[in-house]
């Protein structure tokens, strides 16, 4: 022990979900979006659900300001400007078995219809 009282400094982590079903992307030098991490991305789309119009994230080691309302990017160190944008996740398909194991499930509800492709042709099916 040196004999020095030193201060301590405790932060907590923000909970923030990253499971929406919207994710988001921002452009890089090369004109291809690109996904941010994912908990970049659910801090975005939380802003955005709160209807922020700008706001700062950290992302790696660079500060950002994020512009909603016009989708770009900043970085506050170089002051360079990227695209963003958001997109919505196509939900997965789902297998016969994996849908045949739902319907055993007592708690869904299936009181509607699906519909079903089978060999290239599409049918309604009621449950």
């Amino acid at each position: 022990s040196t004999g020095k009282v030193r201060q301590i400094l405790r932060c907590e982590a923000k909970a923030v979900s990253s499971d929406s079903p919207y994710k988001w992307f921002f452009e890089d030098e090369h004109h291809t979006f690109k996904l941010y991490d994912p908990t970049a991305s659910a801090e975005i789309e939380k802003s955005y659900q709160q209807g922020a119009k700008a706001f700062q994230i950290q992302a790696n080691r660079f500060v950002y300001m994020i512009d909603l309302s016009k989708m770009i990017q900043q970085n506050l160190s170089t002051m360079t400007e990227r695209r963003i944008k958001r997109e919505g996740l196509k939900p997965e398909r789902q297998s016969i078995s994996s849908v045949s194991q739902l319907a055993k499930n007592p708690e869904v509800d299936f009181r509607s219809s699906v519909t079903v492709t089978i060999s290239g042709q599409a049918s309604d099916v009621a449950l």
